[in-house]
């Protein structure tokens, strides 16, 4: 499933402090919260959650 590469793809970006400031500076967010709420893929929306849980935990 193109979402749940896409969101485990930003997922491993997202463990460097370094991408995960890129991520949010190129618009990443919206797309993972929008992933979190409309996927119909759990795996997707877990790891889209997962993603953003790095990216703010710093």
């Amino acid at each position: 499933d193109v979402h749940e590469t896409a969101a485990g793809a930003l997922w491993n970006l997202a463990f460097n402090p370094g991408n995960a400031l890129r991520i949010v500076e190129e618009g990443g967010v919206p797309a993972l919260v929008h992933l979190c709420c409309s996927s119909v893929s759990k795996m997707a929306r877990f790891m889209a959650a997962l993603a953003l849980a790095y990216m703010f935990d710093g």
